[in-house]
C-alpha cells in the first residue's frame, strides 16, 4: 500500500492518479500469457485435433498456429467490447481523452498487450520447435519464411510497445482504444484463414461441419459470405479508422501546441502539455500510420481476391505473370 501511495503521488505530480502500478500491470500480462496458452492447448485438443481427417498428421507449429487464429476469433469480441465501452466513456472532454482512464480500457490494453506477447512467439514457434512437416504443409526457405514473418512481427513488437506506454504512464487510453477498435476485422479474418487451412483437411472439415453445421453447400455460403464481410468490415475498421485517428490526434495537438494554443485546452488544473511526452506526440502516430499502411496492403491483397472470388475463382488462386 506504501508503494501505491508513493507512486499515486509521483503521478499526480504528472498530472493524473494511477490506476494501477508497473508491478500489478506486469502481473497481470504474466497471468494472461499463460491463460492465453493455456487456451490455445485446449483449443488444439477439442478443436483443432478433433477437425483433421482420419489417419493424417499436422505438425506441433502448424497446431499451434491453428489454435492461435481460432482464440483470434472470440478474443475479437473481447478486443472490440472493451475498447468501445473506453472509447465511449473517455471522448467527451480534453481532459478524459488525453488523461482518463477506465477499467474497460485497462483490460483491452492488458489482454491485447499479452495477445501480442504470445503473438510473438507463435510467429517464431517454428524456429522455436523445430520439427518435420508432414507431407501436404509444404516447405519454404529460411529466407522466405522470415520475409513474411517480419510484417507481423514488427505489428506485434510495435503494438506491445504503443499500449505499454499507455498503461505506464496512465495517458492516452481513449486514443490507445480508438486504434483498438480495428480488431473488430479478426473476427472475419480468422474465420477465414480457418477455412484456407488444407493440412489435414482441417479448413475443409471447419467450413462444412463449423460454418456450415454438416452442410458443405450451405459452409461454403457462409464463407463466401464471410470474406465479402472480411473486405468490407476493412473499410471502416481499418481504412477509415486509422486516418480518423491520426485527424483527430492531430487537432488535439494544435490545440496544445499550435499557433494560438488554446490555455485552457485541458480544463482540470492538475492537466498541462506539459505532462505530455515527445515520445508519445510522435511515437504513438507513427504506429498508426504504420498500421494504416499494413491494413493498405492487405486490403489490396483482398480486393484482388475478392474479384476473384466474384468472378466464380479461387480467390487464394496464383495467377501467372505474363
Amino acid at each position: 500500500k506504501a508503494t501505491v501511495s508513493v507512486l499515486n503521488c509521483i503521478a499526480q505530480q504528472h498530472g493524473h492518479t494511477m490506476m494501477y502500478t508497473v508491478g500489478d500491470h506486469l502481473k497481470t500480462i504474466g497471468g494472461l500469457c499463460c491463460i492465453e496458452a493455456g487456451a490455445m492447448y485446449i483449443i488444439d485438443r477439442c478443436f483443432t485435433q478433433s477437425l483433421m481427417a482420419k489417419g493424417e498428421a499436422m505438425s506441433l507449429p502448424t497446431r499451434v498456429m491453428t489454435a492461435s487464429t481460432a482464440l483470434c476469433v472470440a478474443l475479437a469480441g473481447v478486443f472490440v467490447g472493451t475498447a468501445g465501452s473506453a472509447v465511449m466513456d473517455l471522448g467527451a472532454t480534453t481532459d478524459s481523452r488525453w488523461f482518463g482512464q477506465t477499467e474497460a480500457g485497462h483490460w483491452f490494453m492488458w489482454v491485447y498487450v499479452a495477445h501480442n506477447l504470445v503473438g510473438i512467439a507463435v510467429e517464431l514457434v517454428d524456429d522455436i520447435i523445430p520439427e518435420n512437416k508432414p507431407a501436404g504443409e509444404g516447405e519454404k526457405s529460411v529466407s522466405k519464411q522470415a520475409y513474411n514473418k517480419l510484417p507481423m512481427i514488427a505489428h506485434h513488437a510495435l503494438s506491445i510497445a504503443a499500449y505499454w506506454g499507455g498503461l505506464s504512464t496512465g495517458r492516452m487510453h481513449y486514443y490507445a482504444c480508438l486504434d483498438g477498435l480495428c480488431e473488430a476485422t479478426n473476427l472475419f479474418l480468422c474465420t477465414f484463414l480457418l477455412g484456407r487451412e488444407k493440412t489435414a483437411s482441417v479448413g475443409a472439415n471447419f467450413t462444412k461441419y463449423v460454418l456450415g453445421l454438416g452442410s458443405e453447400r450451405l459452409g461454403n455460403a457462409v464463407s463466401t459470405a464471410n470474406s465479402l464481410l472480411l473486405w468490407a468490415s476493412f473499410i471502416p475498421f481499418r481504412l477509415v479508422l486509422f486516418p480518423t485517428w491520426l485527424y483527430w490526434f492531430a487537432q488535439d495537438v494544435m490545440k496544445m501546441y499550435g499557433a494560438g494554443a488554446d490555455p485552457a485546452f485541458f480544463s482540470d488544473p492538475a492537466h498541462s502539455v506539459g505532462h505530455v511526452s515527445t515520445f508519445e506526440l510522435t511515437f504513438y502516430p507513427v504506429v498508426t500510420v504504420f498500421l494504416f499502411g499494413l491494413s493498405s496492403m492487405w486490403f489490396s491483397k483482398m480486393t484482388a481476391g475478392v474479384i476473384k472470388l466474384l468472378n466464380g475463382k479461387d480467390p487464394m488462386a496464383k495467377t501467372k505473370s505474363a
